[in-house]
């Protein structure tokens, strides 16, 4: 059902909504760098809080 979804919504940028909700693991290959792993518990998967909010004072989601 997951693999139906991903390729039924793969132009309506849903897919990190996926993502998040089952804990997928995904890597990013740049070409002669080691690969980046995005792990389930990793901080840099939180979206951040706009800069305005971030101003009015509320601390914005940790990041790594």
């Amino acid at each position: 059902m997951l693999h139906l979804r991903r390729v039924e919504t793969v132009h309506e940028g849903l897919r990190w909504l996926d993502i998040k909700r089952y804990g997928i693991e995904i890597s990013h290959n740049r070409d002669g760098e080691t690969p980046d792993v995005l792990t389930k518990d990793d901080l840099r998967r939180a979206w951040q809080l706009p800069q305005d909010v971030i101003s009015a004072g509320v601390l914005g989601n940790p990041r790594k």
